[in-house]
């Protein structure tokens, strides 16, 4: 074959046969040249095996006069550029490209190309020469350095890409990141000095090294430097004043990595109160002093504080905080009234509107708590004398915080008028059931009025008065009270009076004949007796002839006409019954005429007639005396056997 051109443009011997072999990494670049003939002009990159057939050819027309083919590769007969050749061992390789015009191969397919020959190299390692760790937050002070070994140095020089990455969220560093770079391996790579810096701040640092000549390449290799430790602060509850206080105490307990400054910085609020920021002050044992403005209005005013390490610069991060200025409480007291002795009456307390406080009170002589209580909160109090109420402290309950002198106003002053002493009621106990107008009084005090109650009876007369009189019910516990109302409008205490309402006796129908004929006498009357009571009798047309105060007694009848027994029960208690009657009725006796009849008469005579006018309805009973009655037995007409 003619070649329009031909030149040898470069003998590639690469390397040495290694004795150890690694897999193949990425690879984008490697060993590389171009050969040209005519119009032709073809880049070849190799890369040599380091670890079995894991070497590679790469054939990429640059230019051609038409389409471009590898026609002879070491034997083989392949079409069309590009064109690459994996799994190749370490050997001497033969080719030939054309384009139909111009021809470019090696001597084994009669060109003057250089056969190209792959080694087997070995796999690189990447060295920690360096690994200090950073001790300033302010100034970074780490260090990484590493060494390339092996690989395409043994040719002297070698080519090598390498990147490193960093997890670092420094904000200076971390845009750097990644940094790219190529080296012949011959000076090891200082990262700080490859930045352009002193140091390095802690963070996770990886180096990935390329061999550009070789189909091999190290594993990444992790660097790890660390920060001095943040300082750090447990802060206690946030701090309360009292409106005017013009210090608070900012508690802490543990620190971490020895602070010994502190900074605050308030928010634009508080600073408007008059708080004031602070920067690097020493950090004192616990509690950090606050500066509270003595104007500052009452409210919850935000700050945040850091605390630092003056020797490693390392400041911890932001703690927010609050100081709560506490507004003082006012208080007022209202309740001006008059009441009566033993009454009571509310004391009104006026409190801010929001919480509970604690307040103490006085009546200027002993003083009285009323804890947590609300605004428009009362007390009730009852002085036995005129009594002037006043505020002598107010406490917010929840902060402690108490009222200035300014902030308590008011009085309430609590006159009170006597009430009236009742003298006891007079008037009869026991009585009996039913009894009225019993007499019932107490001492009359001019100007006062009485209310009465009555129990068991009601009220007959009196009404509002001293004095008054009671019908009483039926048997049981009465009772008589009164309650008297002075000229001042105050009731006493009610005065009372207990009654005990006895049974009267119930006395049985009385017994005993009627009717009776006019002048009869010892005629018996009787009721039950009920023992212990006593009886009264009283007789009409009649008079009582035995008996006195018995159950029975016995009657000498009068003249003719209506009779009557009434008695009079009273039992042992003392109490009368209801009287009960008994009419008797009282007949005349009949007037009869002289006997009519034969007198003298001869002895032994019989059938001698004797009469009386006779009275129709009458009976007549005949006795003889010398005689015998012979006939008529109880006409008014007879006759007589005389002896």
């Amino acid at each position: 074959m003619i070649f329009s051109k031909m030149k040898i443009l470069r003998i590639i011997y690469i390397g040495l046969f290694l004795s150890s072999f690694l897999l193949i990494g990425h690879q984008t670049l490697g060993q590389v040249y171009t050969v040209s003939s005519g119009g032709l002009s073809v880049k070849i990159t190799v890369l040599n095996p380091c670890s079995g057939n894991n070497g590679s050819i790469k054939f990429e027309t640059l230019s051609s006069s038409g389409p471009t083919f590898l026609l002879n590769f070491n034997g083989n007969t392949f079409q069309s550029l590009p064109r690459t050749r994996l799994n190749l061992a370490a050997n001497s390789y033969e080719y030939r490209i054309s384009d139909g015009t111009d021809d470019v191969a090696t001597p084994l397919y009669a060109g003057l190309e250089t056969a190209i020959v792959l080694v087997t190299l070995t796999t690189p390692s990447l060295s920690q020469d360096i690994l200090s760790n950073n001790i300033s937050c302010s100034s970074p002070t780490g260090q990484i350095q590493s060494t390339i070994s092996g690989g395409s140095i043994v040719l002297s020089p070698g080519s090598f890409s390498y990147t490193w990455t960093s997890t670092t969220s420094d904000p200076v560093f971390a845009p750097l990141f990644p940094l790219t770079g190529t080296t012949d391996g011959s000076t090891p790579l200082n990262l700080a000095t490859q930045l352009g810096k002193t140091g390095l701040p802690g963070g996770t640092y990886t180096l990935t090294v390329v061999d550009n000549y070789s189909s091999c390449a190290p594993p990444p290799k992790n660097f790890v430097i660390t920060d001095p430790t943040t300082p750090s602060i447990t802060l206690g509850s946030n701090p309360a004043v009292c409106s005017g206080t013009t210090t608070a105490n900012l508690t802490y307990s543990a620190t971490t990595a020895t602070p010994d400054q502190y900074s605050i910085t308030y928010s634009a609020a508080a600073i408007g109160q008059g708080f004031v920021d602070l920067v690097n002050q020493a950090l004192p044992a616990s509690p950090i002093p606050l500066i509270v403005p003595s104007g500052a209005t009452p409210a919850i005013y935000n700050a945040n504080l850091v605390v630092s390490n003056s020797s490693t610069g390392c400041v911890s991060s932001s703690i927010p905080f609050t100081v709560t200025v506490n507004a003082l409480p006012t208080a007022s007291i209202a309740g001006t009234a008059v009441i009566c002795a033993g009454n009571s009456t509310p004391l009104t307390f006026t409190l801010p509107v929001a919480g509970t406080y604690n307040v103490i009170y006085t009546d200027g002589t002993s003083s009285f708590p009323a804890n947590g209580i609300a605004n428009g909160a009362t007390a009730n109090v009852s002085p036995l004398s005129t009594r002037t109420y006043t505020i002598t402290s107010v406490t917010n309950a929840a902060t402690g915080c108490p009222a200035i002198p300014a902030g308590i106003s008011g009085s309430a002053t609590i006159t009170v008028n006597a009430i009236p002493v009742t003298s006891a009621i007079m008037g009869t106990s026991p009585v009996c059931e039913n009894t009225t107008g019993v007499a019932y009084s107490v001492t009359n005090t001019v100007g006062s009025t009485y209310v009465w109650t009555i129990g068991g009876g009601v009220q007959a007369g009196g009404t509002n008065t001293n004095s008054i009189t009671v019908d009483w019910g039926v048997a049981g516990a009465g009772s008589v009270s009164v309650v008297e109302t002075n000229t001042l409008n105050c009731p006493g205490v009610a005065v009372n009076k207990a009654v005990v309402i006895n049974a009267i006796p119930v006395t049985s129908a009385i017994i005993g004949t009627s009717p009776v004929c006019e002048n009869t006498t010892g005629v018996a009357y009787s009721v039950t007796n009920t023992v212990g009571s006593t009886y009264v009798w009283t007789i009409g047309g009649g008079v009582q002839a035995s008996g006195t105060n018995t159950n029975s007694i016995t009657v000498d009848w009068g003249v003719a006409g209506a009779g009557n027994v009434s008695v009079v029960e009273t039992n042992t208690l003392n109490c009368p019954g209801v009287a009960v009657n008994k009419a008797v009725v009282i007949n005349a006796i009949p007037v009869t005429s002289a006997i009519m009849g034969t007198s003298p008469v001869c002895e032994n005579t019989t059938g001698v007639a004797y009469s009386v006018t006779n009275t129709v309805g009458s009976t007549y009973v005949w006795t003889i005396g010398g005689g015998v009655q012979a006939s008529g037995t109880n006409t008014n007409s007879i006759t007589v056997d005389w002896g």
